[in-house]
């Protein structure tokens, strides 16, 4: 009998949306701030003739060293610089730029501070 409402406990848990905690009570649900980025350059939309430099700046939330940076598909390894706000201006000179034309995406991707969960920001740079 016991075992029973074990498992009806696990059930409304799981469909509930909530966790299981140690022992045999619903934990609360995990809320995740996932880090921001902001201020890119060149901006979402803008039209360049050639791509040879990329900013972002990433909220004091981010966990830098859980950082991933692409341009048109390729990783690459930004400078982070710190500023006074806590946060982490991203910059990236092109070894090769990109000067094909058409859309190229540019992507972000991080882990908060506490590493519970992870933020993305993309935006496109047309090459004209």
């Amino acid at each position: 009998m016991h075992h029973r409402w074990i498992s009806l406990l696990l059930s409304l848990c799981l469909l509930s949306g909530y966790s299981l905690a140690w022992g045999e009570s619903c934990g609360d649900p995990i809320h995740c701030t996932p880090p921001q980025f902001y201020d890119e350059l060149p901006a979402d939309g803008a039209s360049v003739t050639a791509l040879d430099h990329v900013e972002i700046t990433a909220a004091p939330d981010t966990n830098i060293s859980h950082l991933e940076f692409f341009v048109g598909g390729t990783a690459y390894q930004p400078v982070a610089t710190a500023l006074r706000s806590g946060a982490h201006r991203l910059t990236l000179d092109m070894p090769d730029p990109i000067q094909k034309t058409g859309p190229v995406v540019v992507r972000v991707t991080a882990q908060n501070r506490v590493g519970e969960c992870w933020g993305m920001k993309a935006w496109i740079i047309n090459i004209r």
